[in-house]
């Protein structure tokens, strides 16, 4: 079943609670951010973040951990970052202008609703965790992953090569 929906619109969110049925499994993957100077972000930009990457999320647990609760039995997986755990280190991204202040902190946010979630939840048997990929190729960050940025992420990284989506498909079955 495919519903299209916008996670930061309460009516979308409704929706979703209504058309889905029932939901044992839920991944919340949604993100993104917006590369602009943190000391001139307008706040609806700063919001808007925060709202795709911190709210939607939270909402969506709102909507679907309680009957999950109710069953004794249920998954969360909140896609979070690296980003989410560290500081924003520009040094790794030789040439681009690297300044994602609202992303940084909706994921430190992220992070700290998992926690909270997993230790109120446990008991109830469901088991809530997140996800922290760095920067891997895609679609979305094509023209900012330079040969430059690549090696520099490469060099930083234990397993001396970047992630690739498959790597975050398989935790997100294993953690299912």
């Amino acid at each position: 079943l495919v519903i299209a929906a916008d996670v930061t619109v309460e009516a979308d969110a409704q929706c979703l609670k209504s058309e889905a049925g029932r939901i044992d499994i839920l991944v919340n993957n949604a993100g993104g951010g917006q590369m602009q100077p943190w000391d001139t972000v307008a706040q609806e930009d700063w919001r808007k973040v925060l709202t795709l990457n911190l709210d939607a999320p939270f909402r969506l647990c709102q909507l679907f951990v309680p009957p999950m609760v109710e069953r004794s039995w249920g998954r969360v997986i909140n896609v979070a970052s690296v980003y989410g755990s560290v500081g924003g280190d520009v040094s790794r991204y030789p040439g681009l202008d690297w300044d994602l202040a609202s992303y940084f902190a909706a994921k430190h946010g992220l992070n700290g609703v998992t926690h909270y979630l997993a230790a109120r939840l446990a008991p109830h048997g469901v088991c809530v965790n997140s996800l922290a990929p760095g920067m891997f190729p895609s679609e979305h960050n094509a023209k900012r992953l330079t040969d430059a940025v690549r090696e520099r992420l490469i060099d930083g990284t234990p397993m001396k090569r970047l992630g690739e989506s498959d790597d975050l498909k398989a935790a997100v079955v294993f953690l299912a």
